[in-house]
């Protein structure tokens, strides 16, 4: 009996630090626990070779082949021109010349000259189309 009369409650401080590293560690399992569930759904990787289109500017075309593709090489066919009345359209020309191989994690400008001078002030989807993988579309606005 005599033990229980001389115990003391347990120090504030001690309490607070209790509390504290109880907290913390709740909320890394519960972070833990969540991104268990939904980090394996969000990092799904293509199965085949893509491409994604950085920047067109007077359609000059630049174009990422991403790091994280499967296929060491990507090899770009064609470069067309969806404008708004539903024509695909050809450029005369790119520089450099395709088709064209691009290595992965690389990036690369190809300067196309096609007359958009009926399609001025519209906005046109650039389409680049690759063999055996996922193409790119980017939309921009022709010049006025």
């Amino acid at each position: 009996m005599r033990l229980i009369r001389d115990a003391e409650g347990v120090s504030k401080i001690f309490l607070i630090l209790l509390l504290l590293v109880s907290f913390i560690l709740g909320a890394l399992l519960s972070y833990i626990w969540t991104m268990g569930y939904y980090a394996p759904l969000e990092f799904h990787l293509p199965s085949q070779a893509n491409i994604t289109v950085e920047n067109v500017t007077f359609f000059n075309v630049t174009i990422l082949h991403p790091s994280y593709s499967p296929s060491t090489n990507v090899e770009i066919e064609q470069i067309m021109v969806s404008t708004s009345d539903g024509l695909l359209h050809a450029p005369a020309s790119t520089d450099p010349p395709l088709p064209y191989t691009l290595a992965r994690g690389n990036s690369l400008t190809f300067k196309s000259s096609w007359n958009w001078t009926s399609y001025t002030a519209q906005t046109v989807n650039v389409i680049v189309m690759i063999s055996d993988g996922s193409g790119a579309t980017f939309p921009t606005q022709t010049p006025a």
